[in-house]
């Protein structure tokens, strides 16, 4: 935590942090999102969620593993949303455009619009967080990034990397399956 305060970098902040949350986020309320930007529908803080299983998907606009993920997402989501299971995203605005040209933010809030909507279908209804402190907390410098919160709010799963899809909804059954 005394080299995570030191660090200035983001990426640097956020490779800390995976380190940390790898050892200690399973287990601990989840940290909260920054509501202040978003794409797509406007997001709830996660208090308002309490009572519904979360699952937090982190990712970059150029990720290519995360877009490689948007079926399975899409699927989950389409089978597990109708029986409680919230679903959100988050990504940060990371300067350049796509070219390595300079970005104002409205440009960049713009592609990643673009980039959800086109490489990311039936995903549509999902709140798109754009909050560099979330990315952080949850030890987004791996892409994609998953987090899966119980009814309580409480992180059960946390995974900075690709997974199977039948994977992510064994850990999804099990966290619906528990009484509310």
């Amino acid at each position: 935590e005394v080299e995570l305060a030191r660090a200035k970098d983001v990426a640097l902040r956020s490779r800390i942090r995976k380190s940390i949350d790898l050892l200690t986020l399973e287990g601990q309320p989840a940290p909260p999102l920054g509501l202040a930007d978003h794409v797509g529908p406007a997001p709830r803080p996660l208090g308002d969620l309490k009572g519904r299983p979360v699952l937090l998907f982190l990712f970059a606009r150029w990720c290519g593993d995360c877009k490689a993920e948007a079926p399975a997402l899409a699927r989950l989501t389409s089978t597990y949303a109708p029986k409680g299971l919230a679903v959100v995203a988050a990504t940060r605005l990371y300067g350049p455009d796509d070219d390595g040209k300079p970005a104002t933010p409205a440009e960049e809030k713009e592609l990643v619009e673009k980039i959800w909507r086109e490489s990311y279908p039936g995903l549509e209804r999902v709140p798109v967080v754009l909050d560099t402190e979330t990315m952080v907390a949850y030890g987004a410098s791996a892409t994609p990034t998953y987090a899966l919160l119980d009814r309580k709010g409480v992180v059960r799963f946390y995974a900075p990397t690709r997974l199977a899809e039948s994977d992510l909804a064994r850990r999804i059954e099990e966290v619906l399956a528990e009484e509310p």
